[in-house]
């Protein structure tokens, strides 16, 4: 795919085009070609339905053929596609997907206008439009079908909105990619390219208009208690239909999450029905719904806990994944051995861990729970390994011990089924628990991996939600109230091979459990029943029949039986085991046309019968996705935007249409191993790049854009220059802080200089609105009283955990709230163009100040390093000061340290320079440095 021309400067309008409804650089090569996204969700009883609406605009020259990667419900079945343009209206059809792609292709050389709509994922699909003519406006629909989950009283409709940047592994293949992405085609990924759309620079304005409503009818089930945890909404309730409306304004960049109560005697088990149009047979759904109360533990079991811990879980996800696990390990008995993993590009286990399962003692739990506190993200997502590795350990386990394996991650891999094939020969002796921890994570990976291990999958999309969820887990990861489940039917014949899930997992305390299948040769006298049996938690065989409530449940149950199987003749596609993968592809395509559901080897298309363009030349544009909300940008996303140059910096990286790098590992550093990048003439360059990304941030993050180009002739411009001073020395300190790896060495850096801190806020009025100083004023409150209650002497204390990684969650907000304040100060105030030594006193003084205080924070810091860990932790933290020790030493007093101690000083931070891990060299550097920082901090004024 080919870029737009950069833009000229004369080109380039920052006013919003109000007619299209959206904020976007007005261009003369126009817009971004999506300009609006429409869905309405209907819910009635459990079940939903959702028609989706994406409008593309083509404000150029030349017709356009636009693409967009996006994302679905992994579970819901896609059945209807419709294109309408110019006021003409044409209806898909859903064909095998060569075929379709080749009758789309012609429809474009022929000039014809036409749409395409293709699977890639079983939560990723791909819309493609042609023949665009210059000012036209195409939409395209689709339809799809789904049902609520639901966990005891609580229901949860979840609906995607972008796709995530995902870790690519392996070796690039040879010769084109089979798509447009960002990412190479790989051994491991051969279809990279093609799910893996370029990302919006971070604060680019909105190109499109998000429409998202949803209606909830009470029919046999009432609902109350409505609550979106991630989107504003508004409500209003009209007879029996409840109205959720998201606000105008929201962006692609998280999933949308609507929860609701249901009452609990209204939710019990039942069997749909759904029969053909034609023939003897149906369709049904059995929904079992077990008590919530809680069973007790009969078996022990043996748990593999394995932690992503790569660069895309950094921030508030990383914190919440090791609390998750840290609770998980807490709730183990003596009875029962675990193993706990952290990976990224390598595999790491706590001291003791280090090969087989251990004991779940107290000693054991509690040194598995001061490891988890330590870790942090970095690197890329190595999955294979480490889910093999455990998979393998679990399977090796004596047939009395329940064997589980939980993975918690936010599930950013694209290698899926390599994964899959790794370890599918020993999932039956496993089951499979994932935890979700995103606000954009990949349902349709951790779905399919706890379902091939007869488990289940939560998601979660902040660290209050965490608190909401884990008693559910909790339940889920004991032992099940049934197991060893099988149906069969009554009145009608089980089809064989029919059901979804083939593997029926276990039936736990709270968690509903659906399954489908399909009947025939109904007996006339009766409907059929389904008849579900297992053993429960005393080993006793146990069995129970279900009578249908309904005759007839629509389409809505034979769509999902066919999502549900479909994707299940997939995964054996995929598996590679299937001994006849021509047949296994033929009977994939058979029942995705039977039953109308989009799979992976079909695709809807539409094509229209007027020729608009002869010669079918179009030019392509994939449009950029949102970065998902909550994701932390990597060391060099940060370190390349120092400063915000003229318009010379857009032009030089600003494409009307492939706008950002190609992302690796999820904005993250990549691993050593991972391929290195295609050379695309469309990747703009690096630097400028995040210029302009964080110049377009601290523009929209500003409330008064005169602050940013203050006037020289300011009243005071020797304090704005001293705050200056001040706030990059802090903003440097923090930020190396930030971007080591370790949320840990943030939090203790923002407790180090909170003093520094807070008396900065107190003078930075002309730079920060009142709202923004009230806010930081209350965080440092905050993590003043947090750091007091979390002293070291509770950080001993086995089951204290949590209030220590809470204090890393505060920490991160002060970080998130203070870094771009700190920046809008270093680039509004001008430099000194004559940098001579400040004449007035009031600038020594306050020099002197600061040098007190560094030399305070730094005796204190390197005193508690001896105490807590000794010398090992001394000598890490002295090489890792060692610039700013050689800092701070230029900037001593003469008469605050002699010329001897500072020549001294100066030879040992050398030493130290060359030789950072030697012990004897760092001792004899903190003798020589402690004395004199006791004394400046104690003699300065």
């Amino acid at each position: 795919m080919n870029p737009l021309p950069l833009l000229e400067e004369s080109a380039i309008s920052t006013s919003p085009v109000a007619a299209r409804g959206f904020g976007a650089l007005e261009t003369s090569s126009g817009a971004l070609p999506l300009s609006a996204m429409s869905v309405a969700i209907a819910v009635v009883d459990l079940g939903y339905e959702t028609r989706i609406e994406q409008t593309f605009v083509n404000a150029y020259d030349e017709p356009l053929e636009a693409s967009y990667v996006f994302p679905l419900p992994s579970r819901a079945a896609v059945s209807d596609f419709e294109l309408t343009v110019a006021g003409r209206t044409v209806a898909g059809v859903l064909q095998e997907r060569g075929e379709a792609r080749r009758n789309y292709q012609d429809a474009i050389r022929a000039g014809k206008r036409a749409a395409l709509a293709e699977e890639d994922r079983s939560s990723v699909f791909t819309m493609t439009v042609g023949n665009i003519m210059p000012g036209e406006e195409a939409r395209v629909m689709l339809k799809l079908r789904g049902l609520v989950s639901t966990s005891g009283t609580e229901a949860e409709l979840r609906f995607p909105l972008v796709v995530a940047p995902r870790y690519c592994p392996g070796r690039a293949l040879p010769g084109p990619s089979v798509g447009d992405g960002t990412s190479v085609d790989t051994d491991e990924v051969p279809d990279a390219s093609r799910i893996s759309p370029p990302v919006l620079l971070e604060g680019f304005p909105n190109p499109v208009a998000l429409s998202l409503s949803v209606d909830v009818t009470s029919g046999q089930l009432s609902f109350t208690d409505f609550t979106s945890s991630l989107h504003a909404v508004s409500q209003s309730a009209d007879d029996n239909v409840t109205k959720i409306t998201v606000y105008p304004g929201e962006r692609l960049n998280r999933d949308f999450v609507l929860r609701f109560k249901v009452a609990a005697e209204e939710i019990t088990s039942s069997v749909a029905l759904a029969h053909d149009k034609t023939g003897d047979e149906g369709t049904f759904m059995l929904t079992v719904v077990p008590s919530s109360a809680e069973t007790a533990v009969t078996r022990p079991r043996d748990i593999v806990f394995v932690l992503d811990r790569s660069g895309s879980m950094s921030g508030w996800k990383m914190v919440c994944a090791r609390r998750a696990i840290a609770r998980m390990v807490e709730t183990l008995t003596e009875r029962d051995r675990f193993r706990v993993v952290a990976f990224d590009t390598q595999v790491e286990t706590p001291p003791g861990h280090e090969s087989g399962l251990s004991n779940a003692t107290d000693s054991q739990r509690f040194a598995a729970e001061q490891w988890l506190g330590r870790v942090d993200a970095r690197g890329g997502t190595q999955m294979r390994e480490p889910i093999t590795s455990a998979v393998n350990l679990l399977a090796q386990s004596p047939d009395e011990r329940d064997r589980v394996l939980v993975l918690v991650t936010d599930g950013q891999v694209s290698n899926e089924q390599n994964i899959l094939d790794s370890i599918g020969a020993s999932l039956h002796r496993v089951r499979v628990f994932t935890l979700g921890i995103d606000r954009a994570v990949n349902e349709g990976f951790l779905t399919r991996l706890a379902s091939a291990g007869g488990g289940a999958c939560e998601l979660v999309e902040s660290e209050e939600r965490l608190n909401a969820v884990m008693d559910r887990i909790h339940r889920q990861i004991g032992t099940p109230v049934l197991s060893d489940l099988s149906v069969s039917t009554q009145g009608a014949e089980l089809v064989s091979d029919t059901l979804a899930p083939s593997r029926v997992p276990g039936l736990f305390a709270g968690a509903p459990l659906r399954i489908f299948g399909r009947f025939s040769g109904t007996h006339e006298a009766r409907l059929p029943q389904v008849v579900l049996s297992g053993l429960d938690l005393a080993g006793n065989r146990w069995q129970t029949t279900v009578v249908p409530k309904s005759t007839d449940a629509g389409p809505l149950v034979s769509a999902l039986w066919a999502r549900a199987s479909i994707r299940e003749l997939e995964d054996q596609y995929d598996s590679g085991r299937f001994a006849d993968a021509a047949q296994l592809q033929r009977d994939i395509v058979d029942r995705s046309l039977r039953f109308g559901v989009l799979s992976r080897f079909t695709a809807f298309v539409a094509t229209d019968d007027e020729v608009v363009n002869e010669g079918g030349r179009n030019v392509r544009a994939m449009q950029p996705v949102e970065r998902p909300d909550g994701w932390v940008l990597n060391q060099a996303r940060a370190s390349l935007a120092p400063a915000v140059g003229s318009l010379e910096d857009t032009k030089e990286c600003l494409y009307s249409l492939d706008i950002a790098a190609p992302p690796q590992d999820n904005f993250f550093t990549p691993a050593p191993s991972a391929p290195a990048p295609k050379p695309r003439a469309s990747v703009t360059p690096r630097a400028p790049a995040m210029r302009l990304e964080r110049a377009l941030g601290d523009a929209k993050n500003s409330n008064n854009a005169s602050r940013l180009q203050t006037p020289s002739t300011s009243p005071d411009q020797t304090v704005r220059k001293q705050i200056k001073a001040r706030s990059k020395r802090l903003l440097a300190a923090l930020e190396a802080e930030a971007h080591s790896g370790a949320s840990r060495d943030l939090t203790r850096k923002l407790v180090d200089q909170l003093q520094e801190i807070h008396s900065l806020v107190t003078g930075i009025h002309d730079f920060a609105s009142p709202g923004e100083i009230d806010n930081l004023k209350k965080l440092i409150t905050k993590l003043e009283s947090r750091t007091r209650s979390s002293n070291s002497a509770e950080r001993r204390i086995m089951g204290l955990l949590d209030p220590i990684l809470k204090t890393d969650a505060l920490a991160y907000r002060l970080w998130q709230a203070l870094e771009p304040i700190l920046r809008r100060i270093v680039m509004s105030v001008p430099d000194d163009p004559n940098p001579t030594k400040p004449s007035p006193e009031r600038g020594e003084v306050e020099s002197g100040r600061l040098v007190k205080l560094e030399c305070k924070v730094l005796v204190t810091r390197y005193g508690q390093a001896l105490e807590s860990g000794g010398t090992t932790r001394l000598v890490k933290e002295l090489a890792r000061d060692r610039a700013t020790l050689t800092g701070l030493l230029d900037r001593l007093h003469q008469s605050d340290v002699s010329a001897s101690e500072r020549s001294e000083l100066g030879h040992k931070i050398a030493d130290l320079r060359q030789h950072p891990a030697d012990t004897a060299a760092a001792v004899g550097l903190w003798q020589t440095l402690e004395p004199v920082l006791r004394r400046v901090s104690a003699t300065s004024p």
